[in-house]
């Protein structure tokens, strides 16, 4: 929000966009992985 405003560096916010970045990309690849678990449980015979 403070880069938006001009108030941080653009350092700063080149460190709070890749930040976001990364923490997208974990969230979504736990995501997957959960789907995944899922879908091999869904899979089994009873």
């Amino acid at each position: 929000m403070a880069g938006l405003s001009g108030n941080a560096s653009v350092t700063d916010v080149v460190t709070a966009v890749a930040k976001a970045e990364l923490t997208l990309q974990t969230a979504m690849t736990i995501r997957d992985r959960v789907v995944q678990a899922y879908q091999d449980i869904m899979k089994m015979p009873i």
